[in-house]
Formats: structure tokens, sequence, C-alpha cells
């Protein structure tokens, strides 16, 4: 299976072995910026330019849920937790933000990233019941010339290629 968004307002689920669509999934008003595979493979999350995350049922495909971001900006990428309870969404105004799937909120932002969010710099992990983002994943390490962390929950430690958060 092969899951694909498009500036169509589309997502499209794709059977490999036999080279068709199974389902196309109209979840938003807007091109659909990310996608997301949830821990079950049964689900994907998706976020647009029209300024709202959804989950869906790739299974069936079939819109579940469609939540829009309170500030009206539109999204630009989304990633899922390894446990799929909780994910990160990138906003179109460098913002980090953090939601809690089964409430549909919003529980946590980061705002303040000196660059766009696109699926290469959001990474969301999970540690002790406190979230950390980490932008500008390399190696787990922060680029100096490209982003700051300033979240306290983080252990940071520094280096001469960068900051690291442990």
């Amino acid at each position: 299976m092969a899951i694909t968004a498009s500036p169509d307002s589309t997502i499209r689920v794709w059977n490999i072995t036999s080279s068709s669509q199974s389902a196309i999934i109209r979840a938003h008003d807007g091109p659909v910026t990310g996608l997301s595979l949830h821990a079950t493979g049964e689900y994907v999350l998706s976020t647009s330019l029209d300024q709202n995350w959804a989950f869906s049922d790739i299974r069936v495909g079939r819109l579940l849920t469609k939540v829009a971001d309170t500030d009206g900006v539109p999204l630009t990428t989304a990633q899922f937790h390894p446990d799929g309870l909780i994910f990160g969404t990138g906003t179109q105004d460098s913002q980090i933000k953090i939601w809690d799937l089964k409430e549909q909120s919003n529980v946590a932002n980061f705002p303040g990233i000196n660059h766009h969010i696109s699926k290469d710099t959001l990474e969301c992990q999970y540690n002790n019941a406190s979230v950390q983002v980490i932008p500008v994943r390399l190696h787990h390490c922060l680029s100096l010339r490209t982003a700051t962390i300033w979240r306290p929950q983080l252990k940071i430690l520094a280096s001469n290629s960068g900051i690291c958060a442990s």
C-alpha cells in the first residue's frame, strides 16, 4: 500500500500489488501538505493549507474527524508519535503544535522557529509524560544556524557541532 497527498485536496490510497487506486479520501478543502501513518497502519493523519488536520480510515477510505487549527494558520506537515496517541503539526508561520488525538485538542505550542516547518524538521518524542520537540533532526542534534531550543522540558547538551537534546 502507498498513500499520496495532492494539491487537488485529495488523499489517495494505492494498492501496489495491483498497481491500482483503492480509495480516494476527500478530507480537505485545500492542498494536502502532510501525511503521517498511524502506528496501527489503518489510519492516516493529514494536514492542509485549509488550516485543518484530519484523521481518516485508509481501509475504507473514510474521513473520521477533521479539526481546525484555532489560530487560523495553514498547516504544513504532520507527524505521529510512535504510540499513535499524540502528534505534531507544523504551521506556515513557523510553529510546532502538539495535539492529543483522542481529545482532538492542542496541548502544546512551540512558536518562534525561524524557518518554515516541514516533514524534515518535525520529530515528536514522548519521554516520561513530557513532550519533546526537536526541530531540524540531524542525529538528534540541532544546527546552531537554524533553530533554538527554549523549552525547559528538554535536557540540553552543548557541542561544537550544535545543540543535542537527550
